[in-house]
């Protein structure tokens, strides 16, 4: 079941709290995000640089603590819609997470907006199908949990805030979340990630014969556990040794998102109609999951279209690793766009 909260009724209901059977998603966060999102062109490389470093790369950022520093970087999703009347607030919570003392190096917010609402007078234009299994898989794995053990509300709803990929509760409770990021950050780090991401102007032809840009993603992944990846000289050679330890479980996955840094929308209908939303973190690109057995060690490289509406200054990358055994955040890095060519 779907759960749409709201500070008053959807259209042509007379209940606040509405529930509306939805699609059977993909029992695993893996697969349900495996799709690619449509327009996206996803390509993953594994190993060497494809690209030249002549094609622009963004400045190198690891805002994951190294071995020896206190804590770590906290993820908080927010699943949210433009059609939801009590999703502003949560959405100006994540705005304001810079000032409150939670920049990057602390918090990596994603806002995703799911397409539940879509069928009641506005059409988020951020929204995704994609964004909407990623929440309903989180459902249905059972692995949800409430704040301190407490009860939570059940189902996938709007605003739902989920701090490291395991607690959960209203995005509305703003005391909550700052508790519950704190918690997550005394937690040790158990990887280390550093992105570094390139604009390439060109990447692909569309369907109307218009090129789309893209950003290339170079990650970097350690444990802070682990001594860095071995190296040994043949000659004039020199190449990387990796040993079996250095290979990282088969449930780990890298996932990377363009986000727009903030948005400013007119709404016209719906919950929200004559409002304009002010939002931050919007999620616009999300490709499918690595699994980081096959890297090997090794840096990865993932190649994604960008909306063409988007100038580099406005787009942050977000690069993360999930497990999928329990769908907790190992780790989340942000980084921006060389704005070059």
């Amino acid at each position: 079941m779907k759960l749409r909260i709201s500070s008053r009724p959807p259209p042509g209901g007379a209940a606040v709290l509405a529930a509306r059977a939805r699609p059977r998603a993909a029992d695993l966060l893996g697969q349900a995000v495996h799709a690619t999102v449509k327009g996206t062109l996803l390509l993953l490389l594994v190993g060497r640089v494809e690209a030249s470093a002549s094609a622009g790369a963004g400045a190198a950022i690891a805002t994951g603590p190294t071995a020896g520093q206190p804590g770590r970087t906290v993820m908080l999703e927010l699943f949210t819609s433009q059609g939801c009347s009590a999703c502003p607030g949560a959405d100006a919570f994540v705005r304001a997470l810079p000032a409150l003392g939670y920049g990057r190096d602390r918090v990596v917010p994603l806002a995703f907006h799911v397409d539940d609402w879509d069928d009641l007078g506005w059409h988020d234009p951020f929204a995704s199908p994609t964004f909407s299994a990623r929440q309903r898989a989180y459902v249905r794995s059972g692995m949800l949990v409430g704040p301190e053990g407490e009860r939570a509300i059940s189902g996938a709803y709007t605003p739902q805030m989920i701090i490291d990929g395991h607690v959960h509760f209203s995005g509305q409770q703003r005391q909550r979340a700052i508790a519950e990021i704190e918690r997550a950050a005394a937690s040790p780090p158990r990887v280390v990630l550093v992105a570094r991401a390139a604009l390439l102007p060109t990447v692909a032809a569309g369907a109307n014969g218009v090129t789309d840009a893209g950003v290339q993603v170079r990650v970097e992944i350690s444990r802070p556990d682990r001594p860095a990846l071995a190296s040994s000289t043949d000659g004039n050679a020199r190449r990387d040794v990796v040993r079996p330890e250095d290979r990282l479980p088969a449930t780990w996955r890298l996932w990377v998102a363009v986000v727009q840094r903030a948005a400013r929308t007119a709404v016209a209908r719906g919950e929200n109609g004559g409002e304009t939303l002010e939002e931050a973190a919007v999620v616009r690109r999300l490709s499918a999951g690595l699994a980081l057995a096959d890297a090997k060690g090794r840096p990865v490289e993932v190649l994604l279209t960008v909306p063409r509406e988007l100038e580099a200054g406005q787009m942050e990358i977000v690069a993360f690793v999930q497990d999928l055994r329990s769908l907790q955040i190992l780790a989340v890095t942000s980084t921006g766009l060389d704005p070059r060519p």
